[in-house]
């Protein structure tokens, strides 16, 4: 019995059978409350590393004539609630709704066909994405900036956020209920940090880790993720695996499509941990080779923090320069044996340093979930792959950075596909 026999062993006494997925969608104007009948799709694309909340998409049948005459004219200023019942829980929320297929109603409205009439040709599907109302005020917001005293560039951030998210004028339930942090690497307290005015709110996690101060060596991710009526602002490591016993886990474990039928029970989540089985079918991606022949894989250089510091003295007349105190020397190696250094000169910001060649640290992983539940996801999630390799079991530790959820609502079942950094 090997480790990935004793991990199906524990998901598969704690995992569920098939969840039933639905959804209950009304549509508000200014005036009038709709009921859809039929959903079609749900899907949910959670991008940790290049976006800062869920990219939601849904589609539905609306009678043709009543969303032409009374949809379409406050297509501007519509909101959509969504019901998503499941598992015998349910998360309701309430979005910005933004048509993506106006066109083909705009000629529609071009018709001199009443309501009845257009309603009596046949349904319409609606497709159309969901902005959440918190985030598209965000989106809009700037940081006030200011001198911070005896702070942590992490600090800094979290401090000038929250005082953003406190300060906004949103219905309670709309509100950013916590901020969650990666540990910080740079845990200097400087004297004073000067923070400018107007910086966009979203930005200001990448402007401290890329400027003089730095924050992470593994780069930056901000996200505002909202589940179960929970909504946090996470900002987190992409690249680099730190353990975090408070943390939720990910153990991916890897099984022949022939040893277990992935249509019944492929998950379970206990004591932290959310433990998933996937199919044989991984799609690795390794740019790895050629972008650490273009980026290198390490640098060298003289940290310009320490250079003004004791590293020249004068005794008898003797000048002696400790060359060893500021100079930086960091690489990582891939498993094919490259090792390719830059000469980086002088460097400001050792954490966006070691950021820059930590990206290059690994390769991207694709696996797929079936009967998911992405609720159990977090940005940033630290990941551990399991799989067997020429007659061996291997684990490989990663960082999650996305996960595309659609839920099939037609024959109620929801399917993920997950994006993993792998550490080499």
């Amino acid at each position: 019995m090997d480790r990935i026999d004793i991990e199906l062993d524990v998901l598969l006494s704690k995992a569920k059978t098939n969840i039933a997925h639905s959804l209950d969608i009304t549509l508000h104007t200014s005036s009038l409350d709709l009921v859809v009948t039929k959903s079609l799709e749900y899907a949910v694309h959670s991008d940790y590393r290049g976006n800062v909340a869920d990219l939601i998409d849904v589609s539905f049948y609306y009678p043709l004539g009543d969303f032409i005459f009374d949809i379409l004219p406050e297509r501007d200023n519509l909101e959509i609630t969504i019901k998503h019942m499941f598992d015998g829980k349910v998360d309701i929320n309430r979005y910005k709704f933004i048509p993506t297929n106006l066109d083909d109603f705009i000629n529609h409205r071009l018709t001199t066909l009443d309501r009845t009439s257009l309603n009596n040709m046949d349904v319409f599907t609606v497709e159309g994405q969901c902005l959440d109302r918190m985030v598209e005020v965000l989106l809009r917001s700037t940081v006030a900036g200011g001198i911070f005293k005896e702070s942590t560039p992490l600090e800094v951030v979290t401090t000038s956020m929250g005082q953003v998210l406190d300060n906004i004028s949103i219905a309670d339930n709309e509100r950013v209920d916590s901020i969650r942090t990666d540990m910080s690497q740079n845990a200097q307290v400087y004297e004073h940090i000067l923070l400018p005015p107007t910086k966009k709110f979203f930005k200001l996690p990448t402007i401290m880790q890329e400027n003089e101060y730095g924050i992470y060596n593994g780069g930056i991710g901000t996200y505002i993720q909202k589940k179960m009526g929970e909504r946090n602002l996470s900002i987190y490591q992409l690249h680099v695996y730190l353990e975090n016993s408070e943390r939720t886990h990910l153990r991916l474990i890897n099984v022949n499509t022939n040893e277990l039928s992935l249509s019944d029970r492929t998950s379970s989540f206990e004591n932290n941990i959310l433990r998933v089985i996937t199919d044989s079918s991984d799609n690795v991606i390794d740019p790895g080779a050629m972008s650490s022949t273009e980026n290198g894989l390490g640098f060298t250089g003289v940290d310009s923090g320490k250079v003004l510091a004791d590293t020249v003295t004068l005794a008898e007349g003797e000048v002696t320069i400790k060359e060893d105190s500021y100079r930086v020397n960091e690489t990582t190696t891939r498993p094919d044996g490259i090792d390719n250094r830059i000469d980086a000169g002088l460097i400001h910001n050792g954490y966006a340093a070691r950021s820059a060649i930590n990206v290059h640290a690994g390769s991207y992983i694709q696996v797929n979930w079936e009967n998911s539940d992405r609720f159990n996801l977090e940005p940033g999630m630290l990941v551990t792959y399991i799989k067997r390799k020429d007659g061996k079991v291997v684990e490989v530790k990663g960082i999650l950075h996305g996960a595309f959820t659609v839920y099939d609502l037609l024959n109620r079942t929801s399917r993920s596909v997950l994006h993993i950094f792998l550490l080499y």
